[in-house]
């Protein structure tokens, strides 16, 4: 059975808690079926939520709709120019990671 992905799960519970992490847990957990890309697509709707808990179930009620929606609204500039790649994680935790890999960040 697919799930939401612990790096995602583990963003969450860097940036929300109590309720609001279980509220966003369950965005998130709504998702599996219903999107293709499902780690890229949470990654979207975390970076459109921009902490809000209101904004990521709204984003993840329109990514059910239709899941291209949101990587459009995340990654693109409103046209064609992809500005952000957001399938390896949000921009922040990505830069992290890499400066951890090489030792510069613990």
């Amino acid at each position: 059975m697919e799930r939401v992905p612990e790096e995602v799960l583990r963003a969450v519970a860097g940036r929300f808690s109590g309720a609001a992490a279980d509220r966003v847990r369950a965005a998130l957990q709504a998702l599996v079926g219903h999107v293709g890309e499902l780690e890229r697509v949470c990654w979207c709707v975390l970076f459109l939520g921009e902490g809000d808990v209101t904004r990521v179930e709204q984003h993840a009620r329109a990514a059910i709709a239709d899941h291209r929606d949101v990587l459009w609204w995340a990654e693109y500039d409103g046209g064609e120019t992809r500005l952000r790649d957001l399938s390896r994680g949000l921009p922040e935790d990505v830069q992290a990671r890499a400066l951890r890999s090489r030792g510069g960040l613990r």
